[in-house]
């Protein structure tokens, strides 16, 4: 797995393009179906590092909350999340500039059902679709 995030990210900084996070998203997808534990950890590590570039290597403006909660449902499919990335969810609820999803996934990475179930009921209908085939909806259904 972590060739193909090398392969990816020398392709991004040659030539930048829009998606690369969909790459991250179909990873994690891929590592929450691995049965072997150890496998899924190496492979979620491998994640977590490409996250992490990801983040570094684009501007923020352009990816608001996204890479940073990336980061974090990465992490909390790792182990659990400590004291400050947690408060980094909240103030990503709390924000005025975060989106309705980005509240949604904060919410779902803090096990709290009740606010995921409101900002997911706040999700334009098109934005659900796109959620619904993410990581962090896999994490929702297993709150429920």
């Amino acid at each position: 797995m972590e060739n193909i995030f090398e392969i990816h990210k020398r392709v991004y900084i040659q030539q930048p393009f829009d998606g690369i996070e969909l790459l991250l998203l179909k990873m994690i997808n891929y590592c929450d179906y691995l049965d072997n534990e150890d496998k899924a950890s190496l492979s979620l590590s491998a994640c977590l590092n490409f996250a992490n570039w990801l983040c570094s290597t684009r501007k923020q403006e352009d990816s608001s909350y996204v890479d940073q909660l990336n980061i974090l449902q990465v992490k909390y499919r790792l182990g659990s999340l400590s004291a400050n990335e947690n408060k980094i969810l909240i103030e990503v609820i709390e924000s005025y500039i975060s989106r309705n999803n980005e509240k949604f996934a904060s919410s779902v990475l803090l096990r709290n059902t009740t606010l995921a179930d409101k900002y997911f009921d706040l999700i334009s209908g098109d934005i659900k679709e796109k959620i619904i085939k993410y990581p962090i909806y896999t994490l929702y259904k297993k709150l429920k």
